[in-house]
């Protein structure tokens, strides 16, 4: 089988390979092309829309007039997505969104003639072998990489049929990590909407308020999704506070009575060297919240017992880089690795941890993504370039709780969603583990693909 493997530059195999400024010079495109930040037409692709593994949170628009001035960069699904800066030469694959999608700035786009390759194909063999790719970056600060680095790079290449059925062991691993992200994606927002039509929008409050008779009470918890029995739990009216009307016989607390928060671990450089102590990182968050398992960082220096982070605890980011402040003031449940044996929260991050029973984690994870609190935190945030979270953050803030038992009710429901949206992030890791262990071997010819079989198990 590997006598018939031949070299072939990349160039013999594109048909596409292009970047943002192809469409016109840098005063042409200011002119004519604006990033929105609500949706629009067309989706405005980025590095981070990649790395963070979503198509939906933080996202970038442009308008159709926009898209069908920057014609020569429009983004189809298969094509490959390639950095010319800042970490060059790492490539993606175009998913399909269903939607318009052009390219942003600082990106190849690179489109394979699918008579000589199969796109997917070469972006695992891009991927296997990234560190050659990056190989030909120039540049001592800023490292760029070149059309024409691209264009002779060399592609160990086999026949159509080989790429065919590698891509297919390959891509039905990534199918199935896909569809747990999907899930887990679908999950966090099931916990979200609950959070919010509970505890933000008060729609139980607002049922019961038009509800008399036992009958109404029962079609207006049916209507929420809800028991007739929780829907009681919720006041039928609503009262003044500090904070607005709110619903009768919450509380108005001040958090740092029921929370704290442990700052991490400052850290030198020669501290990262391999060790079954982890830290807990910025690269730890989501763009906009949530937890990166990639994110961890080997550690071998000293901390204090209350810096170490259990898993299933919360964090937050005290520190943010990312000039829309998509980090900072941002929550994480951190999760178990089995690399590690020990976590430990950085100085970057903030360790969040319940001092009484009246509030729980769940409730805590949800309050801290909504609108009004991430605008309460850039109230107390100061730097341009790194944007730091003030100390006094905590001892501001002023917050409502619901009655406990609903809190607890509240937390009873997520906290199922939460275990089970662990249990697909396991999932992926093993799938990941996987394909990072057949993929050199089937790229190489080390594995012949014909005798290979796998099981893809649905959850």
């Amino acid at each position: 089988m590997k006598s018939e493997w031949k070299i072939v530059k990349f160039d013999e195999l594109i048909s596409i390979l292009t970047d943002y400024h192809a469409n016109g010079s840098y005063k042409v495109l200011k002119d004519n092309v604006e990033l929105l930040d609500k949706p629009d037409y067309a989706i405005m692709i980025r590095t981070t829309n990649f790395e963070n593994e979503s198509f939906n949170d933080n996202m970038k628009y442009i308008t159709e007039n926009a898209y069908e001035y920057l014609k020569k960069t429009k983004v189809f699904p298969g094509d490959i997505i390639m950095n010319k800066i800042a970490n060059p030469g790492t490539s993606y694959y175009m998913p399909d969104l269903q939607r318009p999608v052009s390219l942003a700035m600082n990106l190849f786009l690179i489109r394979v003639n699918t008579a000589k390759a199969i796109p997917r194909f070469i972006y695992y063999y891009l991927r296997s072998n990234e560190s050659y790719v990056k190989s030909f970056a120039l540049g001592s600060v800023t490292q760029t990489i070149t059309k024409q680095a691209v264009r002779n790079l060399d592609i160990n290449l086999p026949p159509l049929d080989i790429q065919n059925k590698i891509t297919h062991i390959i891509g039905t691993i990534e199918d199935k990590m896909e569809l747990n992200r999907k899930m887990n994606q679908t999950l966090e927002e099931m916990a979200q909407a609950l959070f919010k039509s509970w505890f933000v929008d008060f729609d139980p409050v607002h049922a019961k308020a038009n509800c008399i008779s036992d009958e109404e009470l029962e079609t207006a918890a049916k209507k929420l999704g809800i028991s007739k029995e929780i829907l009681e739990l919720f006041p039928s009216e609503f009262e003044e506070s500090e904070l607005g009307m709110i619903p009768k016989g919450w509380e108005i607390v001040q958090l740092s009575k029921h929370v704290e928060v442990i700052k991490g671990k400052s850290y030198k450089s020669s501290e990262l060297q391999e060790s079954k102590i982890s830290l807990v990182t910025l690269k730890s968050f989501l763009r906009g919240g949530g937890y990166r398992t990639d994110g961890l960082k080997p550690y071998t220096g000293s901390y204090k017992p209350e810096q170490v982070v259990v898993p299933g605890e919360m964090v937050m980011a005290y520190t943010d880089v990312t000039q829309a402040a998509d980090v900072i003031g941002k929550p994480a449940i951190v999760l178990d690795d089995e690399e590690a044996d020990v976590f430990v929260a950085s100085l970057d991050v903030g360790i969040v941890r319940t001092i009484t029973d009246r509030v729980n984690k769940m409730f805590l994870y949800q309050l801290f993504k909504t609108s009004s609190f991430q605008g309460y935190i850039l109230g107390h945030t100061s730097g341009t370039t790194v944007l730091h979270l003030s100390k006094s953050w905590l001892d501001n803030f002023v917050t409502m709780f619901p009655f406990h038992e609903l809190m607890c009710i509240y937390e009873n429901i997520t906290q199922l969603l939460f275990d089970r949206f662990n249990e697909n992030t396991k999932q992926i890791r093993t799938l990941q583990k996987t394909r990072d262990t057949l993929l050199p071997k089937l790229l190489s010819g080390e594995l012949d693909v014909s005798e290979l079989k796998l099981d893809m198990k649905e959850n």
